[in-house]
């Protein structure tokens, strides 16, 4: 069972590679200069997007707890002493 579904998941990801490489050469050759940079930042961040598909890991959790500490900050306007300021932090994020 795992074996078979391993195939199909390759497969899935060797079909998907192929559509994504006739894209962006339609992209460059259409003459639309949003297209052209989009293809650009896609082949700088190639090995990147593949990876987030094949495992399926986001920094989601992270820039989620990063947003809950410039939440705080904003309400803790006031507030000088670092070391409390971090103790709110960490009893409110805990």
């Amino acid at each position: 069972m795992l074996s078979s579904s391993s195939a199909i998941c390759g497969g899935l990801i060797q079909s998907l590679l192929r559509l994504s490489d006739d894209w962006i050469a339609n992209a460059q050759s259409c003459g639309n200069k949003e297209f052209e940079d989009c293809t650009k930042t896609y082949r700088a961040w190639h090995k990147e997007i593949l990876n987030a598909f094949k495992y399926g890991l986001t920094n989601g959790p992270t820039e989620g707890f990063n947003n809950k500490i410039k939440v705080l900050k904003r309400s803790s306007y006031g507030i000088r002493n670092f070391k409390r300021f971090r103790t709110r932090i960490l009893h409110c994020t805990s």
